[in-house]
Parts: C-alpha cells; sequence; structure tokens
C-alpha cells in the first residue's frame, strides 16, 4: 500500500479503495470466473422471478416474465465477461424451477427437458433465449465495434494488443495480467467472422492474406503453404490485385518454385480468388454484417445466427421431429392453455399413468368413465365421456369428426387451420385447445373437488370458452358472442341452469 495515499488522494479530490471493487456497476479487479462477482445478478434474477407476482402467475406468464428478466437483467453484466458454465448452469437451474413451480418452496415435476424448452416455438420449444449463446452475442458485439469505429478507446485498444497482420482484429492477449475483458471477448473472434466481411474499396487497408474479405475464411487458413511461401505474407490486396487497362489481374510472388501438393494449393487459390475477384474502387474499405439487410450489426441477428446451427446440429442428429406451431400456438388463444396443448402433444401432462412412471403408488382409473386406464389417449381422443363430448359439440361448432386420430399427437398435427379471416374457421381453429382443456378441467374437478359434470355441461362450456375467444380476438361482436352462448345453453343445458 502506498505510504502517502490519503495525501495523493486529498490532492487529486477523489477517494481510494482497495481492489476488487465495483465501478459502474461492474466488477474491477477480480476474476471474471469467480462465482462472487456473479452473485449479485443471479440474486436479482432471482428476484424478479422469485416475488410475490410469481405465486399468482399461470405457466404462460411464468413464461413470459422468464423471457422479460433474460432479456433484461443480464445484458450489461454479459456484454463485457463470459459467463462461467458453473454460472449458467445456476440460471438456467433457477430459470426452470420457476416455470415449473412457480414461487413456491413446493418441488415440482419439471416436465420438459431444459433444452428442449430452449428450442424455438417453430421447433416444438418455448423459444425461451438461451443463456449462453446470449452471452456469446454480447460480447461480439465489441468486435463490431473495434473493426468499424474510429474512436480514441479503439486506437488504445490497437496499441495495447497489437496485430501487425490485419488492422480490422486487434491482437490477442499475451497476459493474463490487466486484460481479462478483452480475453473474454477475444473468445469470441471466430464467432463473430463467420458472418462478417470486410468489403473491398480502395484494397489499401485489407490484408491480402489475413483479412476476411473473401466469405467463410481468410486465405491463410484456406492456403497455409502459399501463405507461407509468399514473399509479402502482409501485403495489402491493392498491392496484389493490379488494375492493367480495364481488367484486373493478380500479382503474387512466392519465395521458391512451388511442387506436388503445394503446386496443387497455389491452382486452387487462383481459381478460388478468381471466382471471388473483387471490384476495386475510390472506396473506402469497410466491415459488412451479412446477416442483416442493413450490413450493420445486430445482437440479435448472431444470436438468431447462433440458434441456426445449434438446430442444424441437432437436424442432422435426427432429434427434431415436425411440430404443428401454427396450431398450438395462437395469438387469440391465453398461452397457458397453448402451452397445455404443447404439453399435450410432447405426451407430458401429468395423468396418472405418468404419475406412476414417476414413482407414485396409485390405481390407474380414467375419472371420466371409471372403465378404463388413464392416458393421454384415451382421455381426450378414447373414453365414453370425451367421444360424447366431441359428438355434442361438433354439431354446434363448424367440425368435421371424421379428422379424430387415434393417438392426440397425430391429431395436433393434422388439424386444419383453414382461412384465418373466416369466422367458421376460427372456430375451428379454437375448437381443439377448447375441448382439451375442458376436458382437462372437468378430470380435475372430479379428482380433486369431487365436482361431476355432464358431458353436455362441458360441451357448453367448450363453446362459450370459443365464444369469449372469437369476441376477444374481433372476429365477432359481443351480440354475436352473447347469441351464441343463449343458444348453447338453452340447446345444452337442462332447465335447472336455464
Amino acid at each position: 500500500m502506498c505510504p502517502h495515499l490519503e495525501r495523493l488522494a486529498d490532492l487529486l479530490c477523489c477517494d481510494w479503495e482497495f481492489l476488487p471493487t465495483v465501478y459502474l456497476g461492474l466488477p474491477l479487479g477480480a476474476s471474471p470466473v469467480a462465482g462472487s462477482i456473479w452473485n449479485p445478478l443471479i440474486s436479482r434474477m432471482q428476484a424478479r422471478l422469485e416475488g410475490w407476482k410469481g405465486k399468482f402467475l399461470s405457466f404462460g406468464g411464468r413464461l413470459v416474465l422468464i423471457k422479460s428478466v433474460m432479456a433484461s437483467q443480464p445484458t450489461y453484466m454479459c456484454s463485457l465477461f463470459r459467463a462461467p458454465a458453473h454460472i449458467v448452469q445456476a440460471i438456467e437451474r433457477l430459470q426452470s424451477s420457476f416455470l415449473w413451480s412457480g414461487a413456491n418452496d413446493q418441488k415440482k415435476f419439471h416436465l420438459v427437458s431444459w433444452e428442449r424448452c430452449k428450442r424455438p416455438k417453430s421447433l416444438g420449444g418455448l423459444g425461451i433465449p438461451d443463456f449462453r449463446r446470449h452471452n456469446s452475442a454480447l460480447l461480439a458485439k465489441w468486435w463490431w465495434k473495434v473493426a468499424s469505429e474510429d474512436s480514441w478507446w479503439k486506437r488504445l485498444m490497437s496499441v495495447k494488443y497489437p496485430n501487425n497482420e490485419s488492422k480490422w482484429m486487434p491482437g490477442k492477449p499475451l497476459s493474463p495480467v490487466g486484460c481479462s475483458p478483452w480475453s473474454q471477448v477475444f473468445k469470441m473472434k471466430d464467432e463473430f467472422w463467420k458472418f462478417a466481411i470486410v468489403k473491398p474499396g480502395s484494397g489499401d487497408n485489407i490484408s491480402f492474406w489475413n483479412d476476411r474479405w473473401i466469405h467463410g475464411t481468410t486465405l491463410v487458413d484456406a492456403f497455409p503453404r502459399g501463405a507461407a511461401a509468399a514473399v509479402l505474407p502482409r501485403a495489402r490486396l491493392s498491392d496484389i490485385l493490379l488494375r492493367v487497362n480495364e481488367s484486373f489481374s493478380w500479382d503474387i510472388e512466392f519465395k521458391y518454385q512451388l511442387r506436388g501438393g503445394a503446386e496443387r494449393e497455389r491452382e486452387s487459390l487462383f481459381s478460388f480468388i478468381n471466382s471471388n475477384l473483387p471490384l476495386l474502387s475510390s472506396d473506402q474499405d469497410m466491415i459488412s454484417w451479412l446477416p442483416t439487410s442493413s450490413h450493420s450489426f445486430t445482437v440479435r441477428s448472431l444470436y438468431q445466427q447462433l440458434s441456426k446451427e445449434a438446430v442444424a446440429c441437432l437436424l442432422t442428429a435426427g432429434q427434431i421431429d415436425d411440430f404443428p406451431v401454427k396450431t398450438v400456438w395462437q395469438n387469440h388463444i391465453p398461452s397457458k392453455i397453448c402451452m397445455f396443448v404443447w404439453l399435450t402433444f410432447h405426451r407430458r401432462i401429468l395423468t396418472q399413468d405418468a404419475l406412476k412412471r414417476k414413482g407414485w403408488s396409485l390405481p390407474n382409473r380414467c375419472s371420466l368413465c371409471i372403465a378404463n386406464e388413464e392416458e393421454p389417449n384415451h382421455l381426450f381422443l378414447h373414453c365414453r365421456f370425451t367421444e360424447e363430448v366431441w359428438s355434442i359439440i361438433s354439431h354446434f361448432v363448424y367440425f368435421d369428426h371424421r379428422i379424430i386420430r387415434r393417438d392426440i399427437s397425430d391429431l395436433i398435427k393434422s388439424w386444419p387451420l383453414l382461412d384465418p379471416q373466416n369466422p367458421k374457421d376460427w372456430c375451428t381453429r379454437s375448437f381443439l385447445h377448447a375441448l382439451l382443456w375442458c376436458v382437462w378441467i372437468e378430470r380435475n374437478n372430479r379428482i380433486f373437488a369431487e365436482k361431476f359434470s355432464s358431458p353436455s355441461v362441458v360441451s357448453f362450456k367448450i363453446g362459450s370458452l370459443i365464444a369469449s375467444w372469437l369476441v376477444a380476438a374481433g372476429k365477432i361482436d359481443k351480440s354475436c358472442g352473447e347469441d351464441w352462448i343463449h343458444n348453447l345453453r338453452r340447446a345444452l343445458l337442462p332447465r335447472s341452469f336455464l
């Protein structure tokens, strides 16, 4: 410790503290892999997720809150530090526990794997952002700033981490002391440059061998023996590509005559660069981000590209099946009901056969017909009670009873969407969700509340639910919806209900 530290602080009119400390909300002097600097972030996320609101949110509401917290809380911290694996696991464990259990201390079953939940909705997931990919996209933003801005901090980075081979990429940190943020950012180099190129203008600031002026690779990586034999390994593109009259020609010199495999690589090099011949001009060289139409970097676009790569790996491994995203997720239907249909499609609802598989000891009997074992296909398709509901409500809702399948997942896949502008077709679009939900509610009422309703009453609830959705979506006016419910009541309910 400096013996005159307090005196110096008085002269400079400032305070003094020991490292590590916090400056502008970010830790200084602490290792980014230490759990202590991430604990405040985890505590904030836990406070947002496990507040009193979480106790009153439905399944769909908890999903919305998880996405909101994920989009806001980690952004500042993850823009500068790469979260270690154990922190990623802790945050995902927190999100998963809240999704399936809410803010209650009671432990509940996690019905679907977290890896599936992170998939896009179009691929059978819930669209929950992947924390690691989100972190990587935020860190990669600094590569865009380094390559596209001309500022004092960029010049400082170029001096501190020099790179004699390329002006677009600062060098790799050589010392672990004093450079931990840039060490984290540098790891995102390959992730960023997979989707960015340096667009040639004059070619004066582009390294022929070391810059990515051709999409996908640098020439030194694609043709290493040719680069090693080049007389000018740091030559600029404008030095190599010469303009002769109205045409361009390559002026590449090698230290020695190439033979064998090196000669074949030389021929491939010329074939490759001739097929990607740039047209030099008097314009400035500039960086271009390929995934966006504006060619400007966005965190969202990189996150989407990283997600596509992960999906491609799953497709190659055959781990993704077709998913009827437009059938399951409909904007006019409450999210908690859409999530229930999503669980039903994946056969993850807690029917009695599922509880037995999880180790519960209970008699497996369908509470609706008291005749067969309860499992999703029986409960929603083949139970005598449910079959009567299908038959009754199909006379009042525009629905072809013949499309019923033997498997509930196949039924959801083949459910007709028809014309979304036609109110009759809107009934068909909504019918499946309303029936599955009302049958499930009737099943739960019988088991937990000992309340029993007839198929006619359940059919009336289905029709009323569809009418309320159509009114809320503006497909029919309120008076039409009230008339529909009134006609259903008169046709389906006994006099005691009128």
